[in-house]
């Protein structure tokens, strides 16, 4: 016979069949407290101050008012530089060379299709060039429309950096 020193978990919660969870009986957050808030410690042991030698501020009057309020800076205080001019915008809207690009590629290609499927004869020569390509030919085909992609891709590229 063993000794069984278990006892049953209370306070949480247990489900049996299609009835609804038990509540708790007890408060939540009891089972794991909390320790009070404990600010951090100081790691350089001096206290943070404008004009201290280890905390080196940068100062916030324009280069101006600070000429005229003391002929030199204090000690350990560092020089601010006067902002850059932003950069000037383009007169212009921009002009999005590869939506111009792409879309004459697409009309060549729909003239290309309207031309070939609005005669009989030439749809007739398509349909037997197509029917009668190897798997050669066809990975030619492949090939040949990756390098026009490509050279596509390329052109957009160019356009919009001669643009800037």
């Amino acid at each position: 016979m063993t000794d069984d020193t278990t006892e049953p978990i209370t306070g949480r919660t247990e489900r049996t069949g299609g009835e609804h969870p038990t509540p708790r009986t007890e408060p939540a957050g009891d089972d794991h407290p909390t320790r009070p808030y404990e600010a951090a410690p100081e790691t350089s042991g001096v206290p943070f101050t404008p004009s201290s030698p280890e905390n080196p501020t940068v100062p916030l009057t324009p280069p101006a008012a600070e000429a005229s309020a003391s002929s030199s800076p204090a000690p350990g205080a560092m020089r601010a530089e006067a902002p850059a001019a932003p950069p000037v915008p383009p007169a212009g809207p921009r002009i999005r060379w590869a939506g111009i690009i792409w879309g004459l590629v697409f009309a060549a290609i729909a003239g290309g299709l309207l031309a070939v499927l609005g005669d009989p004869d030439r749809r007739a020569a398509a349909t037997d060039w197509w029917s009668q390509l190897t798997p050669g030919g066809f990975a030619l085909v492949f090939v040949v429309a990756l390098g026009a992609l490509l050279l596509i891709g390329g052109l957009a590229a160019l356009a919009r950096r001669a643009a800037r």
